[in-house]
């Protein structure tokens, strides 16, 4: 185990969020510390949300594949 320190900030549903990103934005700073999201961006061009076009452009920078996904219910959520 390690142990390092850290500066907590919002999380994406948090309320003070939107301040945050809005001062690293007003600061010039956001390139620096912003990311891309894979999964959101798989998402919405599975849902064809971004039109036929763009969303043929992006799946060529990518490639089609299958992710396995395990749910864990509650033994009285069971069927």
């Amino acid at each position: 185990m390690k142990i390092y320190e850290n500066v907590r900030f919002p999380g994406k549903n948090d309320p003070g969020r939107p301040a945050l990103e809005k001062a690293i934005k007003e600061a010039g700073r956001w390139e620096e510390v912003s990311s891309l999201d894979v999964f959101a961006l798989s998402k919405v061009l599975l849902s064809g949300a971004w039109g036929a076009e763009l969303t043929e452009r992006m799946k060529k920078l990518g490639k089609p594949d299958k992710s396995p996904w395990i749910k864990v219910f509650p033994r009285d959520e069971r069927k």
